[in-house]
């Protein structure tokens, strides 16, 4: 019986924009085999994430068993196996984020992080219109979302209190613009 391709490929996010290729492998490489890696960065550097394929099924497990909520640079990093029913691994389709100026990309967050606290948190620096989460097969947290405001102002007032400066149980929150040319 052979292994398809599609059953050793692992989905690795929040990677920080420091990761490249060589140190996805080198990382991986303690699982195991690693046949093939690479990073897709959908903007900037603010949504980055990785495919790596293993050589063997059992590689695939220790991977994520290893590394799932690992800690690399400042993010803890989100791994899974790869659902090729998926035409963006864990990413949502598209969120109302996308259809809005004043949305922000909101990553790095514990999987106890929920969107009613999320919404505390923004609601201090204006109105909130839409807080959308992306999470697992599972319906849990993948550790990012998108928080949508009424106006530049106060997104802009969130972005300046809130990036990197806000301690979320052992992780700091990350909070950027969504950029418009996706």
């Amino acid at each position: 019986m052979s292994t398809s391709t599609e059953n050793l490929e692992i989905f690795v996010g929040n990677l920080t924009s420091d990761t490249d290729v060589e140190k996805l492998t080198t990382l991986f490489g303690q699982a195991g085999t690693v046949v093939h890696a690479e990073l897709i960065t959908l903007w900037d550097t603010a949504l980055r994430f990785g495919s790596v394929t293993m050589s063997t099924v059992e590689e695939v497990e220790k991977a994520i068993k290893k590394f799932d909520v690992y800690g690399l640079n400042g993010n803890y990093l989100s791994v899974s196996k790869y659902d090729p029913r998926k035409s963006q691994p864990d990413l949502p389709k598209r969120p109302l984020a996308f259809d809005s100026a004043f949305s922000l990309y909101v990553c790095n967050l514990t999987r106890e992080t929920d969107p009613a606290k999320l919404e505390e948190i923004f609601s201090k620096y204006g109105k909130v219109k839409s807080v959308e989460f992306v999470t697992d097969s599972y319906g849990r947290s993948r550790g990012y979302g998108f928080v949508t405001m009424s106006s530049k102002t106060e997104m802009d007032d969130a972005i300046a209190a809130l990036d990197r400066k806000l301690e979320m149980g052992s992780r700091t929150m990350h909070v950027a613009e969504l950029p418009r040319n996706l």
